[in-house]
């Protein structure tokens, strides 16, 4: 979401998550890795795969526009990762949500507990900072505006972990 695009984490959260990710996969040689990437809606950016460098690839090509519908929707995240590891023959999964929190929702709990069934632990990692900051307007014809509520008036976003924390305590 645009939210990620905040600075509190420099150079931002998106950034600053992406290069995490890409430094995750140095640490898990010949597992089977995919790209989920959420915001209102949630898509399969790269299967389940040995091939890193095409996950690699995938990660380097996430922006704030690679999912057009605004918001942080987790549970639907959750949904795409359930799915995605039904397909695998791994008996144990895993699934870190890189986020600076989520909407809340009662799929979200519905889907954690799925999650636990299939035997996915999730990491949520928590991107940002409890003071946050604003979020820069990314459209290049307003270079150093601030993304604007409907009232115009300058968004600041601040990292909730709430959601992240339930998710993860729910799922072990």
């Amino acid at each position: 979401s645009r939210s990620m695009l905040a600075t509190d984490v420099s150079p931002d959260r998106l950034t600053r998550s992406k290069l995490a990710a890409q430094d995750l996969l140095t640490s898990l040689p010949g597992d089977l890795v995919g790209l989920i990437a959420f915001s209102g809606q949630a898509y399969l950016q790269a299967p389940l795969t040995t091939d890193h460098d095409a996950v690699t690839e995938s990660i380097q090509a996430l922006d704030t526009t690679s999912v057009p519908q605004g918001g942080s929707d987790i549970a639907k995240a959750l949904r795409i990762a359930i799915e995605a590891v039904e397909k695998s023959p791994a008996r144990n999964h895993g699934l870190i949500i890189f986020s600076d929190g989520g909407d809340p929702s009662q799929a979200i709990s519905f889907y954690s507990r799925q999650a636990k069934d299939k035997r996915i632990l999730v990491l949520a990692v928590g991107v940002g900072t409890e003071a946050g900051s604003l979020i820069p307007d990314p459209d290049p014809s307003r270079p150093g505006d601030y993304i604007r509520d409907q009232q115009g008036s300058v968004v600041q976003t601040k990292l909730d972990s709430t959601i992240l924390q339930q998710i993860a305590a729910a799922t072990g």
